[in-house]
């Protein structure tokens, strides 16, 4: 009798486990992989060259002598982050059920390859952890990126990457598109106290 339940009950935890693999699997499937819509794209052009000149204009204040430090500088600090957390998915050239705007949606006619960014993936896990979400993991096991020493060096690391990758990929995108980019980065240079962009 015990011999029953007992293998009753270990039938009932397999069930359940294979029931919740099969469940999960099957969940991932159904998700449909989004599909850019073409007619859509061009103004998105402007938003791509946003976020990137943001993305420059921060790191440019965050490596500055000059900067002053205080307040400011905390926020534009995680403006600097935050940017390299949507340029690095930007980049990502695997298909997602996401609707996220990605660079390999402008480069049909000559693909862009994958860009290297092992700063961007060596840091990841701290843009994930102190950005969108409030992680128990900052508490239980911080990953600190500005840690007062250090800074300086690895925004330019990570700026000189993404800037890297976003000259790939114009040199990319379908030549349709081309005029359209120059004149959203010219038009935030302006914004953006005339540093160079890409």
């Amino acid at each position: 009798m015990l011999k029953t339940k007992y293998l009753f009950g270990l039938g009932l935890v397999a069930g359940t486990i294979l029931a919740a693999a099969v469940s999960k699997t099957r969940g991932s499937r159904l998700r449909k992989t989004f599909v850019a819509d073409r007619s859509v794209l061009p103004a998105a052009i402007h938003h791509v060259a946003y976020e990137y000149s943001n993305l420059i204009h921060s790191s440019n204040y965050i490596v500055s002598p000059d900067n002053g430090g205080g307040p400011v500088s905390v926020h534009i600090a995680d403006v600097f982050l935050l940017n390299c957390r949507k340029l690095g998915d930007f980049f990502r050239s695997g298909r997602t059920d996401k609707p996220d705007v990605r660079a390999f949606h402008f480069c049909t006619e000559d693909p862009m390859p994958p860009p290297a960014m092992p700063h961007f993936h060596n840091w990841k896990a701290a843009l994930d952890q102190n950005l969108a979400h409030i992680s128990y993991k900052r508490v239980t096991d911080p990953i600190v990126f500005y840690d007062g020493k250090n800074d300086s060096a690895r925004v330019k690391a990570l700026t000189e990457e993404i800037r890297a990758a976003f000259r790939l990929f114009l040199e990319h995108i379908d030549d349709k598109y081309k005029p359209a980019f120059s004149a959203a980065l010219n038009a935030r240079r302006g914004d953006v106290g005339n540093i160079p962009l890409p």
